[in-house]
């Protein structure tokens, strides 16, 4: 996995004084965890769609592909990659949010909201099986499930939009 940390992009250099450039690296990385961008439910409104990272392909590696029977790995990987591809995140005016990929949807759920300023926004998409959605700029929504790789998702300019500018 490629590293993202600034001093390894070469986007920082640690002062000559400095010895740890690491310790730097890994207190920049704990303040951007602890940073939280807060925001009203109507700041999510729109569609969005899923970034797919080198730990989501792992992740579908593993879970999907290396248990199948070697003959079917292939169209297995094909079809988890076209649904990856796919994958949007609608959230809709009224509380609505859908998760799907293509005509498949995956859930879909009416939220009740307040109008107040949140951190992040958490629910069950079914029982059990919480989901936490967090925004990370006016475009980026992160995405948090347990027993998942965290997924990123951004934010498409509908065509005639007032974000978009384009009739």
């Amino acid at each position: 996995m490629r590293s993202t940390s600034l001093a390894s992009r070469g986007d920082f250099r640690a002062p000559p004084r400095c010895r740890a450039p690491h310790r730097l690296e890994v207190t920049l990385a704990a303040a951007a965890r602890s940073w939280v961008m807060r925001f009203r439910f109507a700041q999510l409104v729109g569609r969005y769609r899923l970034v797919v990272s080198e730990e989501l392909l792992a992740f579908v590696e593993r879970t999907f592909v290396e248990p199948a029977p070697e003959r079917e790995r292939a169209a297995i990987r094909q079809d988890a990659l076209a649904e990856a591809a796919a994958a949007e995140l609608l959230i809709e005016p009224d509380g609505t949010v859908i998760s799907r990929a293509g005509e498949v949807e995956f859930y879909r759920i009416r939220l009740s909201f307040a109008e107040a300023e949140l951190s992040e926004l958490r629910f069950e998409k079914a029982p059990g099986q919480s989901v936490t959605l967090r925004l990370l700029d006016a475009d980026t929504l992160l995405t948090v499930q347990p027993g998942k790789p965290n997924a990123v998702f951004t934010r498409v300019e509908e065509r005639g939009s007032p974000r978009s500018g384009r009739a």
